[in-house]
């Protein structure tokens, strides 16, 4: 009400598909953004390209996934699972024809090890660029991916995602959203928001919600997450293991078929008991003609 008189809004989009663009027209712009009356079919090509093909929103729901937050130095949070999906994702998206592919997240350490994952996996002229929301406002790309990092053991989520002083967080995710042109692909522990948030009133809360009304969902049910993160690791130098006990035999085997060193990395600090056997056995096996640490 104490606008300038010579203040108005832009009420017509043409960049987002109308499916992306209706969750912040229902949550932001209480419902006075129209969209330009061909807009969805600009964005039909887009759409119609795996991954989640034929869908303008989805999900990879971790809940069920070991997915654990943690912290670096500067008490920035960060995810490997969910960094490791946000790369095959985007690996996908760009083999199937996308070159414009953006990632982003909440938190600067995730930033550091996407970008970090993605200078070991692809190039840097094929198209896909990794930042904070912060960093990527004012882009655009026809596919986003918004990792949102957060996830057990953290019993809060991080400032970034639960304080919304002044709108903060409705702004967060607002930019994360509108920056997807054609396709906009979350990835989210949805228990773990469920459980945090039971009222539903964070607005990542109602995001969840809302896709899990107007678009795709893939989950760890019947193997679905692990079935697409395999189809998606083909031809990476990532494996992906959903499961502990396929991750250890595996690693077991890589120990025992090694020809030189074997080199371990635990950055939890400890193994579960049975973890611990079966690679022990492998290492035991492999000791007579390897030198390991």
């Amino acid at each position: 009400m104490y606008a300038h008189p010579w203040l108005v809004m832009l009420d017509e989009q043409r960049r987002m598909h109308p499916d992306i663009a209706m969750f912040s027209n229902l949550y932001v712009y209480e419902g006075l953004l129209r969209n330009f009356k061909g807009i969805r079919q600009q964005r039909l090509d887009v759409v119609n390209r795996a991954p989640m093909k034929g869908s303008a929103l989805a999900l990879l729901d971790m809940t069920g996934a070991y997915s654990p937050t943690s912290k670096d130095g500067d008490n920035s949070r960060f995810n490997i699972q969910s960094a490791i999906l946000s790369v095959l994702t985007a690996i996908s998206a760009n083999r199937n024809g996308e070159a414009s592919v953006g990632i982003i997240t909440p938190y600067a350490a995730q930033t550091r090890l996407i970008n970090a994952i993605l200078s070991d996996q692809v190039r840097k002229e094929n198209g896909i660029v990794c930042a904070t929301v912060h960093q990527f406002q004012g882009s655009e790309r026809n596919v986003i991916i918004f990792d949102a990092v957060e996830c057990y053991p953290s019993h809060r989520t991080g400032w970034l995602m639960s304080k919304n002083e002044n709108g903060s967080v409705l702004r967060l995710i607002n930019v994360a959203v509108t920056r997807a042109r054609g396709k906009f692909i979350t990835l989210a522990h949805q228990g773990y928001w469920k459980q945090r948030f039971p009222d539903g009133r964070n607005i990542y809360s109602k995001l969840l919600a809302f896709i899990s009304q107007k678009g795709k969902i893939v989950r760890t049910v019947e193997n679905e997450l692990s079935t697409l993160a395999q189809k998606m690791a083909q031809g990476t130098k990532i494996a992906y293991y959903s499961q502990e006990s396929s991750a250890v035999l595996a690693c077991a085997e890589e120990i025992e078929n090694a020809k030189g060193q074997v080199v371990i990395s635990i950055p939890a600090g400890k193994l579960s008991d049975e973890c611990a056997k079966e690679l022990g056995l492998a290492l035991w096996k492999s000791a007579s003609f390897l030198s390991w640490h």
